[in-house]
């Protein structure tokens, strides 16, 4: 009877965990489309020209390319690179008026901002990872807003919003590795994204 009374109690409580079990499947569940960024973030290490960590839902792979390669241009100080990933009028602007004739090649001025990043860690350094922590469409948030004037004046087109086809807000922290091993994290960096007849460019 003892025996008995064992087995009826284990067996009770069984059949209340596969109860209790059933219920809690059964609760609310949130779509993935309706999660907010970062709850599907995934890594990818070798596909594009820097490792990189991003939300799949809300950047696509042309996207998330132009990124790593606008940010591997100034690892690698390569002003080929960056004058093809960043708008054109806009880098010959930084070159001629933001450094005002300090440098004659795009290599030269990304080797000065190459070092402006080093100046934080050491003389050299690599991009470990890529993480973009949020991501925005919103064109009347200061920063967006104040870089799409910019762009308008610089390019001396008063409709210049207009050949924008969308933009976007890219927040982002930077693992970076330097004297071999060595690592530290430069936090919350923006790059404004645009995408002009179906291309990506960035702005920093």
């Amino acid at each position: 009877m003892y025996q008995f009374r064992k087995l009826t109690a284990f067996f009770s409580a069984l059949v209340m965990a596969v109860t209790l079990t059933g219920c809690m499947s059964n609760g609310p569940s949130v779509a993935e489309e309706d999660l907010p960024y970062g709850a599907t973030m995934r890594e990818s290490k070798t596909t594009f020209a820097l490792p990189v960590s991003y939300d799949r839902r809300f950047l696509n792979d042309a996207q998330i390319t132009a990124i790593t390669d606008y940010l591997s241009s100034i690892q690698n100080c390569d002003g080929e690179a960056y004058a093809n990933n960043t708008i054109d009028f806009y880098a010959d602007y930084q070159l001629n008026e933001v450094y005002q004739d300090t440098y004659e090649t795009f290599d030269e001025m990304l080797a000065d901002m190459h070092t402006s990043i080093a100046n934080s860690t050491a003389d050299d350094f690599q991009f470990n990872m890529i993480t973009v922590t949020g991501f925005s469409q919103e064109r009347v948030s200061s920063g967006m807003n104040t870089m799409i004037e910019l762009l308008a004046d610089i390019s001396g087109n008063a409709d210049f919003e207009q050949t924008l086809t969308n933009c976007w807000t890219v927040r982002m922290d930077w693992m970076i590795r330097y004297n071999g091993s060595s690592t530290a994290i430069v936090e919350d960096r923006l790059i404004y994204l645009f995408e002009i007849e179906g291309e990506y460019y960035c702005v920093m």
